[in-house]
Parts: structure tokens; C-alpha cells; sequence
């Protein structure tokens, strides 16, 4: 079955970046990369990366 758990982690500031590129005036495709980075707010707590790229496609009517 598996279990949950939950802790508390410290606030941070990460980066953004995010280019788009028209292929028509109504056919789009974007990337995106974001850095985050997370520590738990417990003293020594273990560090978490949740950095990751996505890729869009956008069809607007």
C-alpha cells in the first residue's frame, strides 16, 4: 500500500527561465526550467533538489 508523511521545509527563492516560439499565429511550443532547492527546517536537515524543465505545446482558437 505504501505510507504518507509530511515535514516542514525553509523558505527559499529559486530561478525561472521560459522561452516560447510561434509557429503560426495560433501553433506554440515553450520550454521551461525551473532551480529549486529545499532544506528541511529541522536542524541539519536533508537537502531536496525539485529543479526541472518542461515543454509545452499550445493551440490557441
Amino acid at each position: 500500500m505504501g505510507y504518507a508523511y509530511s515535514f516542514l521545509m525553509s523558505a527559499n527563492t529559486g530561478a525561472v527561465i521560459e522561452a516560447a516560439y510561434g509557429f503560426t499565429p495560433h501553433l506554440w511550443l515553450s520550454v521551461r526550467a525551473e532551480s529549486e532547492k529545499y532544506q528541511q527546517d529541522v536542524p541539519y536537515g536533508k537537502f531536496y533538489n525539485g529543479s526541472h524543465v518542461g515543454v509545452n505545446f499550445a493551440y490557441q482558437f
